[in-house]
């Protein structure tokens, strides 16, 4: 009996694993939002993006921690999605999905439904300022614009 319960849960998490296939990193087309720099070098850049199946009304974010030091916290400011049917969608600040990013390592928020039913798709995205607050532990915590030139990317 204890073996058939235990494979029924085993199904059951293999179902949902699969299930949730969609929100791996390889299966969303990214686009770069914006870039921290500092004396030529890039430390942080900010992306978001679709799924690469075709946009499903849902948006997702992805940071990449380019700097020397770890991060343990990454805030992401409100959201305002201009879509190609002119209509605009704010959504409230996010945080990214992970205790700590480490040097060259990445992290993503959960995906943010933009849209519900006809999908019209995003034209143009606007994040608040500060779009990211890091937070470098010990509280050591900065909006990422006092640590150097925000690089907005053209959309």
């Amino acid at each position: 009996m204890a073996k058939k319960i235990f494979l029924f849960a085993a199904f059951f998490l293999f179902i949902t694993l699969f299930a949730n296939a969609q929100y791996h990193e390889r299966d969303w087309k990214w686009q770069p939002y914006a870039s921290l720099t500092k004396g030529g070098k890039v430390f942080i850049v900010l992306y978001y993006g679709t799924l690469i199946e075709g946009y499903n009304g849902k948006v997702r974010w992805k940071i990449v921690n380019r700097a020397a030091q770890p991060l343990f916290g990454v805030d992401l400011g409100k959201q305002t999605y201009v879509l190609k049917n002119g209509e605009e969608v704010q959504r409230d600040e996010r945080d990214f999905k992970a205790r700590r990013i480490n040097p060259g390592e990445n992290a993503m928020t959960l995906p943010v439904v933009i849209e519900q039913q006809a999908f019209s798709g995003v034209k143009r995205v606007k994040v608040s300022t500060p779009e990211i607050i890091l937070d470098f532990g010990k509280d050591r915590i900065y909006e990422w614009g006092k640590l150097g030139k925000i690089e907005l990317a053209v959309q």
